[in-house]
């Protein structure tokens, strides 16, 4: 997967600085209530495409954390019906580790969840640093997820 910037003319919505693991929680629950305008049920389920969000912006923002500089920017934007995930770290030179044998164990959980769990998935590296991001379609809450 070569670099690929995110779908033009995006719309930021929310920006959550991540320091640590420690701050993922509060992530995972405010992206929740930026999407659906409801508190984060205490059961996951992965049924809409918000719960979806919430995994793959996980995923992506561990992956920086671990092997990125922190501190790590989770950006949510809207590109006209879709919502768009964008997970910097402060790496500026390589591109994200990326590991298409699929072998369990490889460390590449967070791109196969990616690529499963949305629409479109890309990188890129700019000043600010390293970004991979996501793109989910916002009327696809009832995609069957298999």
């Amino acid at each position: 997967m070569g670099s690929v910037l995110p779908p033009p003319d995006i719309e930021e919505l929310r920006v959550w600085e991540l320091a640590d693991a420690s701050n993922l929680r509060i992530m995972r629950a405010s992206l929740f209530e930026a999407v659906t305008g409801q508190v984060m049920a205490a059961q996951f389920t992965l049924g809409g495409v918000a719960d979806r969000m919430v995994l793959v912006a996980t995923e992506l923002a561990t992956n920086a954390l671990v092997t990125g500089v922190p501190p790590v920017t989770v950006r949510l934007c809207r590109c006209g019906p879709d919502f768009v995930l964008d997970v910097a770290d402060r790496h500026h030179r390589a591109p994200p580790g990326f590991d298409d044998t699929g072998e369990p164990g490889s460390g590449r959980l967070w791109l196969r969840l990616a690529q499963r769990f949305s629409a479109e998935v890309g990188w890129y590296v700019r000043g600010s640093g390293r970004h991979v991001w996501a793109r989910f379609h916002a009327d696809d809450d009832h995609r069957e997820v298999a």
